[in-house]
């Protein structure tokens, strides 16, 4: 971990001081504190990339700048025989506290 930045946890996508509200959350949401900004980080990972791209445009409704989220992918491969397989696709969100509280509402 670098000096900008320590993680916060993950345990039902809640940071360590909302963890006794709700820790059964059914996806993991992961949260960062960004020392540098004091702002918070969150991501969730999907394996639809289309389901990540709802997650976005759900932000975008309820108002999150388009600097303020991202999508990208990570670990596609190609087969033997050159056919490509996708990987995981990241929401990320980087916003004040209060705000990436209900980003995590919305990609949860």
């Amino acid at each position: 971990m670098g000096p900008l930045r320590h993680f916060m946890g993950v345990i039902g996508g809640q940071p360590p001081a909302w963890q006794g509200a709700c820790m059964t959350s059914a996806v993991a949401v992961q949260w960062e504190h960004v020392d540098l900004t004091q702002s918070e980080r969150i991501q969730r990972e999907y394996r639809d990339r289309a389901a990540a791209e709802e997650a976005v445009e759900r932000l975008r409704e309820a108002g999150f700048a388009e600097g303020e989220v991202s999508m990208t992918s990570h670990g596609g491969t190609t087969t033997q025989d050159g056919t490509f397989v996708p990987g995981s696709v990241f929401v990320v969100v980087t916003a004040d506290a209060l705000r990436a509280r209900e980003a995590e509402r919305i990609i949860s």
